[in-house]
């Protein structure tokens, strides 16, 4: 309402101002014009608000993930491991034992060579025999313990015996082990003294 009486207001002042311009002029046109307008409201029915627009929701848009790709599992290849060639131990043949003629022919040159000017012969043949465990050869091999001229073949002498092993051989070893005059021979005849009697 306050709005309406203010353009009234309005266009009587104006149309006061028209008629005392022209009354001085000596003609009169006069044209008035009136504008109405009243406001006009939508929904929802409020001054505060001429346009509205009614919410509508949108519908449910379902996006389905993308698909995810698996690959098969791959079996791997079993690796051929090399192992090692292990040799076994390979157990040394036992030595021959040599045929009883051809022996006795081994121990019958042995003998022999005692009675051989070279003390490195006579030596060889000492230890020969004592490998050979030529029982028959224990009363020669006393007789060069006790009375061969080289320390060297005795002692070899005292060492055969011991690997002969032969009690027959004890009052020969005795007698060396108290009166020769070499420390090697006394040592090597106590030795062998020892092995007979602890018949190793």
């Amino acid at each position: 309402m306050g709005r309406n009486r203010l353009y009234s207001a309005m266009a009587v002042a104006l149309f006061s101002v028209i008629i005392a311009g022209t009354t001085a002029q000596g003609s009169v046109r006069v044209g008035i014009g009136f504008r109405f307008g009243f406001p006009v409201y939508f929904r929802p029915w409020g001054p505060c608000y001429p346009y509205y627009y009614p919410y509508y929701p949108y519908p449910a848009v379902y996006v389905a993930p993308a698909p995810v790709y698996v690959p098969p599992p791959v079996a791997a290849a079993p690796v051929a491991v090399a192992q090692p060639a292990y040799r076994a131990a390979s157990t040394p043949a036992p030595p021959e034992a040599l045929p009883e003629p051809r022996r006795d022919e081994g121990v019958q040159q042995h003998l022999a060579q005692l009675a051989s000017p070279d003390e490195r012969t006579r030596s060889e043949s000492v230890i020969q025999l004592g490998r050979l465990k030529a029982t028959q050869a224990v009363d020669a091999l006393a007789a060069t313990l006790a009375g061969d001229r080289s320390s060297t073949v005795r002692e070899a002498a005292a060492r055969a015996l011991a690997l002969i092993g032969s009690s027959a051989a004890l009052p020969a070893l005795q007698q060396a082990a108290s009166t020769d005059a070499d420390h090697d021979v006394r040592h090597s005849a106590r030795f062998a003294i020892d092995v007979i009697q602890s018949g190793r």
